[in-house]
């Protein structure tokens, strides 16, 4: 077994001293910049570019655009009794609503809600009838018809179909009225403005009756 060489204390400390420069520049980067600061020597690391292939909108702060909600499809009522070019019985009675002072089928009554508001934005004053039972159907062929089983419906004044027949018993027919008086003139301005603005609902105008629509789409 060697023995250990015993150095003088300035020997070992200049062996030290050399020992840690050599490590230190062994494993310092190359790029690092040696600075000066009231003596000291220290080693500031250098600031590296961030790699050009980075995408900067990634880490953008900024929102993110939202995704457009999809449109709604258009509102379509679904298939009623089609008008019939025969006198036809209706069974049944159906489910009806009031529809602003317009009582019709629930199919029917928001989309009359609507055509009636726009009249009102429009100052067209329009009310009218719409559901009848079949009671109430005899009732107006008694007050209307010569005979009030036989008479056809052109003979009664104002035409008034026989019980059974109506639309009005399907809550599928409104007589228009404005301020109250029935709409017996294609020249009256609610007449025209019916013209203009109830296709879209599915409501057609009798051909021989100005005030009576029926739904037929």
């Amino acid at each position: 077994m060697l023995g250990k060489r015993r150095w003088s204390p300035a020997v070992a400390a200049l062996l030290l001293g050399t020992t840690l420069l050599v490590t230190a520049g062994r494993w310092a980067p190359a790029e690092d910049h040696p600075t000066t600061t009231g003596g000291a020597t220290t080693t500031t690391p250098p600031v590296r570019d961030v790699p050009s292939s980075i995408d900067r909108s990634e880490t953008s702060t900024s929102p993110s655009p939202q995704p457009t909600a999809p449109a709604l499809p258009p509102l379509d009522l679904t298939p009623a009794e089609p008008l019939a070019t025969q006198p036809e019985t209706l069974s049944g009675r159906p489910v009806v609503e009031n529809a602003e002072g317009i009582v019709v089928h629930e199919r029917l009554a928001p989309f009359i809600r609507t055509l009636l508001a726009e009249a009102e934005v429009a100052e067209i004053a329009l009310e009218g009838s719409g559901y009848r039972d079949i009671a109430a159907q005899r009732r107006l062929r008694a007050a209307n018809c010569p005979d009030p089983v036989g008479s056809p419906a052109e003979e009664c004044s104002p035409p008034t179909a026989l019980p059974g027949t109506s639309f009005h018993e399907s809550g599928l027919a409104i007589d228009f009225t404005s301020n109250g008086d029935l709409i017996t003139s294609r020249d009256h301005p609610a007449y025209r403005w019916l013209e203009a603005n109830a296709e879209w609902i599915g409501l057609r105008v009798h051909p021989e009756e100005p005030w009576h629509w029926s739904y037929r789409p």
